[in-house]
């Protein structure tokens, strides 16, 4: 492994994209072929709980949603295409030790940042091409939530290495450079300030669940037991309208959800919609 991912003699990094398949992967490659005995990732403590509890029923999808301070919802994916997911569930199954490490905030500050295709990773050695984004990064602003987040992160990563001798640390790639700079330079840290609300884990109820109606709707029914990196275009854009369908919404907003797909079948679903 690259020194650029090295934070200490004891501390790993594994950068990644955020709800990004193609970075799940490269972590489980990673995480079973690095020694390691504690496995850090940038989620606040209070997640632990219900995120764990949502990976154990893997592969049915759930989320882990917390009430914030203001009623807006932070909220956690379960789901196995998260790299941070992917991680978590190789750990688990490993036995090795987990610790959520951010910081516990009222109201979670949202972030975006536009990111290249991750294909480049079929090609691309992983260190390689996190590497290059680090030009693309924007220090955060002083006295931001983004910054104390990052130092306490940092602080937190000091205390695990006193205790274990091989932490990989999952993290954004928005986050990694910042992260070493502050644990390099051990800056002033701010107390973490909990949400009254703890979160609760959300998903369709076992006896609620009509999956095999909705592949059938969708004409995906011989394909059930399939990847779905094996199903074709059309196939997968069906797939996706299956994917909205399953927790039975009341509302459901399409956006040329029929694209690709072929006159019967997009005649079926139309039908099968209305």
């Amino acid at each position: 492994m690259s020194q650029v991912l090295k934070l200490s003699d004891r501390i790993q990094f594994l950068p990644v994209i955020y709800g990004n398949g193609s970075f799940a992967r490269e972590i489980s490659q990673q995480l079973l072929s690095l020694p390691c005995d504690c496995l850090a990732v940038a989620l606040p403590p209070e997640f632990q709980q219900t995120v764990e509890d949502g990976i154990k029923i893997l592969p049915t999808i759930s989320l882990s949603c917390q009430v914030e301070k203001d009623g807006g919802m932070n909220y956690v994916p379960i789901d196995p295409s998260q790299p941070l997911i992917m991680g978590l569930r190789i750990a688990m199954q490993e036995g090795i030790s987990r610790h959520f490490i951010d910081l516990s905030t009222e109201d979670y500050v949202k972030r975006s940042s536009d990111f290249p295709d991750s294909f480049a990773l079929n090609k691309v050695p992983y260190e390689k091409f996190i590497s290059t984004l680090l030009l693309t990064q924007k220090r955060p602003k002083d006295k931001s939530q983004h910054t104390k987040r990052i130092r306490w992160m940092a602080y937190q990563l000091h205390q695990l290495e006193m205790e274990y001798s091989n932490v990989i640390f999952i993290c954004s790639i928005m986050d990694w450079p910042w992260v070493k700079e502050a644990y390099d330079e051990r800056l002033k840290i701010s107390p973490p300030k909990r949400s009254e609300e703890l979160p609760t884990l959300y998903g369709v109820k076992k006896k609620e669940r009509i999956t095999d109606t909705i592949l059938k709707l969708v004409s995906l029914d011989k394909q059930a037991n399939s990847y779905a990196r094996s199903l074709s275009g059309g196939m997968k854009r069906r797939l996706l309208i299956a994917k909205a369908l399953v927790h039975q919404p009341p509302i459901i907003f399409l956006d040329e959800p029929t694209a690709g797909v072929d006159v019967e079948l997009r005649k079926n679903l139309w039908e099968n919609v209305k």
